[in-house]
Order: structure tokens, then sequence, then C-alpha cells
């Protein structure tokens, strides 16, 4: 059995690096590919490079005619794929010829995976090896661990079985040019089943001075620091719709809250390790505003708190002792089942 693999090929100002990628696509060994290549806002220098591709019948090409930005271009993508599996392939980064063939076998042998994902080695500006690890047991557990422990989205560029790409419903979009939006789909898609890791380096991600994320650290403290209350936001908001008990979804919200001032998810945006008591409730303020009337009355329902007692318990885990923080929590979890 050789099923049909969608590849979205988001491409835009990609004059410099898209042939490459392309050439990686017609060398995998697995030939049953539908590749779609979307060009960006009417970008037409791309959309010549990509011609060329398009003789291979196994590759379609669409320009758009404005503007969508990274992520409404990658979500526009992925709503269109009617493969068994999908996966999206950046327009500057590579693969080996048996990337597709590896996860995809693995995919087989384990279909309670919505996503199959390898290790990724990175080239030019940096070279580091960015592994990820899976993200198994039940939805709830998979997305306190995503929560808790995790943030380069590193699954996003597996392969991903197509039911659960279709109820991700694409990419959550936010107020700060997208940030994080592709870790917050990591939420979406731990939904529908776990997070498998193929540990090889099949993948290969090209740094240069326009990736979008490498502009992220760069931007004002300020607006990393609203960059990163509003994904927090967003991990709740798509993590608390998995099947979960009243206790789960506590624990997804005091995760949540957490990872605010988390080190080991935050620190590459903003500097939690200098951050005094000020400092972390200034972050919890901005992400209990960043919280539109409907979010706040969905957290109600979904804790089963009023909002002002939601309020209190999160400024109690943000607390200066330790006490405070288990009685918090214990007034969370207390009552939940």
């Amino acid at each position: 059995m050789s099923e049909y693999v969608g590849v979205g090929v988001p491409a835009y100002r990609g004059v410099a690096y898209v042939a490459e990628t392309l050439r990686c696509l017609e060398q995998q060994t697995h030939r049953n590919l539908d590749v779609l290549i979307s060009v960006d806002g009417a970008d037409e220098e791309t959309a010549a490079v990509c011609t060329p591709f398009i003789k291979d019948s196994r590759f379609k090409m669409i320009v758009q005619p404005t503007r969508l930005g990274w992520a409404r271009n990658l979500s526009w993508l992925m709503m269109r794929n009617e493969c068994p599996f999908w996966y999206c392939q950046p327009q500057d980064d590579l693969i080996d010829p048996d990337y597709v063939s590896a996860l995809l076998a693995h995919a087989r042998a384990n279909p309670q995976a919505a996503v199959t994902f390898c290790d990724i080695q990175c080239f030019g500006e940096m070279t580091a090896y960015i592994p990820q690890n899976s993200v198994l047991g039940s939805a709830a557990t998979r997305e306190i661990v995503l929560i808790v422990a995790h943030h380069p989205a590193v699954a996003l560029r597996g392969l991903t079985r197509q039911d659960a790409l279709q109820q991700t419903c694409g990419l959550r979009e936010n107020e700060v040019e997208d940030f994080s939006s592709d870790t917050v789909w990591m939420a979406s898609v731990a939904r529908a089943g776990e997070l498998h890791r193929v540990q090889r380096p099949l993948y290969r991600k090209r740094y240069h001075p326009d990736n979008v994320h490498k502009k992220w650290p760069l931007w004002p403290l300020q607006k990393r620091m609203k960059a990163w209350q509003v994904h927090c936001r967003d991990m709740f908001l798509e993590a608390s719709q998995a099947e979960a008990t009243l206790l789960d979804r506590r624990l997804m919200w005091g995760a949540s809250v957490t990872r605010l001032v988390s080190a080991s998810t935050a620190s590459g945006y903003i500097p939690v390790s200098t951050f005094d008591m000020s400092a972390r409730i200034a972050m919890l303020e901005g992400f209990l505003a960043s919280l539109a009337p409907g979010d706040v009355t969905y957290a109600e329902a979904t804790l089963d708190l009023p909002f002002d007692q939601i309020v209190d318990l999160s400024h109690a885990l943000l607390g200066r002792r330790r006490p405070a923080l288990l009685r918090s929590l214990w007034s969370l979890f207390r009552y939940a089942h």
C-alpha cells in the first residue's frame, strides 16, 4: 500500500531557496506525492522560480492575489489537503530522500499517532540539533505535557493524519503577528492523537536573516511580553478543548499560568530569570487582560468557577510563598470530581 501524501509549500520571497527545496521533493523515494505550492501576496518572482516544477504532474501552484501572512497561508494549505497524510514543507528547509517514506512507515505502524515527526538538524547561520520528545498518553496528559515542557514546533514539520489535520481547522492566529501559532497548533493536533518522534535527523532547517521566528526575540521587551501572554492564553484555549475531566482542565489552566514565567519555555523570549514579584504579576495581569469576553465566559464554564475566583487563584499560583501556591492548587482541584 502506498498512500498519497499531501505536501503544502508556503512560499513568499523565496527566490533564493525555494528551488532547492522543491528538488528535495522531486527526489523523495516515496513517489506518491500531491504537492501544492501557495505563493503568497502575488509574489511573481517566487512564482517564476516555482513554475518549472509544475511540469511534474504531482506539483501544483497557486498565487494568492493578496498577502495572507505566514500563518493564514499555511492554514489555507492544510485545509485543502485530501490525502491520507499531509506535511508542511517550508520554502527554505530541506529533507533527506527517505524523509516521507520513513515517517509514513512509522505512521502506518502506529495508528494512535496524529503526527509523526523526526529530529531537526539546523544549518546556515546556526548549526544545532533540535529533538523533541514524543508526546504520549491520554488527550489531557498530552496537552498538559505540551504546556509544561514544549515550545519549539518540531511536530508541525511532521507527517499528520488527515482526520487529525482537519480537526485543527488550521493555525490559531493572534494579535501579535501570529507569534508561536505553530506551537499552539501542536496543542490543537494533540487533541486527536499522540505526537511520535522518529529519532533520525531527516529534516534540515535553514537559518537565515529572513526567518520569521528569528525576528521574535528581537522585538522590544514589551512586545515580547505581550506576545508570550497571548501565546499562553491560546495554549489554554486550544488544550482545554481536549477530552478531559474537570481536574484535567484546571491543571491545564494552572500549567498555562505558570508557563508565563517558566524558564524552560519562555526564557528564549523574555528574561524570566530576572523577574521580581511585580514583573511576574504584571505578566499574569497581561495574560488575564488578553482574554476576550467570550474567552472569560469559556474559562468560567470550562473550569466551573466564577472568573473573580479564577483570577484570585491565578495570583496565588504566582505568589511569593510556596504554601500559597499549594493552597491555590488545592483550591483549584479539590472540587474537580
